[in-house]
């Protein structure tokens, strides 16, 4: 399960150019607002990340380079909140 990075940690990962993104496990709804500032981001993983609802994936559409989104056993999250994400960034693949 990753490195152990935390809601905290996010804040630092935000202030840097990333393009690539591996989050597993330890991260919350509340984190993901830190990541709002990656504008270039492209992909991005989440799996294991079972504290993320709904919620955190719809300040998702705030990255608008997004084109990937790994959330396998990310298991709080719905198929209505990642059908809100899929209408707000159309082009993005998620693989479940």
């Amino acid at each position: 399960m990753g490195a152990g990075i935390s809601d905290a940690g996010l804040v630092r990962l935000a202030t840097l150019p990333l393009r690539t993104l591996r989050l597993d496990g330890g991260i919350r709804d509340q984190g993901l607002a830190h990541l709002e500032k990656l504008a270039g981001l492209r992909a991005f993983s989440l799996t294991h990340c079972v504290l993320v609802t709904d919620a955190g994936l719809d300040r998702l559409p705030r990255l608008p380079q997004l084109e990937d989104l790994d959330l396998r056993w990310a298991s709080r999250i719905t198929e209505e909140g990642i059908r809100r994400l899929k209408t707000a960034l159309p082009g993005l693949t998620i693989v479940r």
